[in-house]
Order: structure tokens, then C-alpha cells, then sequence
């Protein structure tokens, strides 16, 4: 995956910037990226820019607003929408990262001094539920989740939270769909770049909502 020449991407309201000029537009959420340079191109082929584009309109909520806002991610590129929610102002962050994206996802922390809290877990198991997260988010890089994993981001989520895949197979995409609708997903968004995708949807099934 070759990153864009310009070293920025816009998605929405959400202005990447890691190289070059930095040229955001009047309500761009900037996210400086330039610490984990290294890191890019791995997150971008693993579909890391479509987990932006799942919580991207969020980059036009007011920061008060986002303060109390939650978010868990996991798998390939979960440091991606990570660095995204704080850069827009979500109190607090918990991502379960891959030991290779530590320390590219440190560097971009203390580089921008977020005002909400990123934890880092070893496992979406070891993530604390409570309090229960605003978004979920699993990066799939071309594989179709398994479903005990979903199943833990499910009760990882507030009652009228959303539930995010990105990085899924595009082909597979109805699949995916077809088997989380029958547990109850109902769908709110999706996207495709290239051959991978995003589903993102709200959970009504009452059975697996947190307790």
C-alpha cells in the first residue's frame, strides 16, 4: 500500500498529516502521524483508513461533547481510529494493540498530548467494561472476524453503542452482514476501499448486551 504523495489524507473532518505540508481546512480534527511513519503503510493496507472513515463524523462533534465518549479497538491498524478518537476529543481510549504498534502509537500520544486517557491492553479480553464504550472497533486486515471476538466487543459496548468492523474482505462483506444481522445487528454505516471494507451497526439483540 503505497501512502498518498501529499504525506496527508482528509476523510471528512479528519485531517492525517504525516509528512510535507501541513494544510488543514477551517474544522479539521488534525491527527499528527509523523512519530509512527514507520507504522503507516502497514496500518493503511490493513484498511486502517476505513476504521477512520466508520467514526470520521464524529470529527464534527463539539469537544465538550465527546469528552465523556469511550472507544475500544482492537487487531491490525486499531492505532489508527485510536490516535482519530483522541485527536477528536473522546475522553478515553482503550485499544488491545500488537507489540510491533506500541510504540508508534506512544510516540503519536505524547507527541499531541491528548486531554482524554489511552490505555493499552495486551487482549480485547483484558479491556475494562466498565465503563461501557461509546464504540467498538476490531481491525480485520482481510480476514472475517471470528465470532467470540465479536462477541467480546459486544459486551464491551454501551446499550446504544456501535459495533465496527473495518479491514473486512470486501467479497465477503454480505457474509459477514448476513450472520451478524441475525444476531441482531442493525446496519448504520459501511464503506469499501480497494478490495477490503467497513461494517459498522448498532446491536439490538438483548441477549448480548452488557449487564
Amino acid at each position: 500500500m503505497v501512502l498518498p504523495a501529499e504525506g496527508f489524507l482528509r476523510l471528512g473532518h479528519s485531517f492525517l498529516h504525516w509528512e510535507g505540508e501541513d494544510r488543514p481546512e477551517p474544522g479539521d480534527r488534525v491527527v499528527d502521524l509523523g512519530p509512527a511513519r514507520t507504522r503507516l503503510e502497514a496500518w493503511f493496507a490493513a484498511g486502517g483508513r476505513l476504521g477512520v472513515q466508520a467514526i470520521s463524523p464524529l470529527a464534527e462533534h463539539p469537544l465538550e461533547k465527546l469528552r465523556d465518549h469511550a472507544l475500544v479497538a482492537g487487531g491490525p491498524a486499531a492505532a489508527l481510529p485510536g490516535l482519530c478518537a483522541l485527536a477528536y476529543g473522546f475522553g478515553r481510549v482503550v485499544l488491545a494493540l500488537p507489540p510491533e504498534d506500541r510504540e508508534a502509537f506512544a510516540a503519536c500520544v505524547r507527541a499531541s498530548r491528548p486531554v482524554g486517557e489511552a490505555l493499552v491492553v495486551d487482549s480485547l479480553v483484558d479491556a475494562p467494561p466498565r465503563p461501557p464504550h461509546h464504540r467498538a472497533l476490531l481491525g480485520c486486515a482481510g480476514i472475517a472476524p471470528r465470532p467470540e471476538t465479536i462477541e467480546t466487543l459486544r459486551r464491551l459496548l454501551r446499550p446504544d453503542g456501535q459495533l465496527v468492523l473495518f479491514g473486512l474482505p470486501a467479497a465477503e462483506v454480505r457474509g459477514v452482514f448476513e450472520k451478524l444481522a441475525h444476531d441482531g445487528l442493525s446496519l448504520r454505516g459501511s464503506g469499501f476501499h480497494g478490495d477490503l471494507a467497513y461494517l459498522a451497526g448498532l446491536q439490538e439483540h438483548p441477549t448480548v448486551l452488557p449487564a
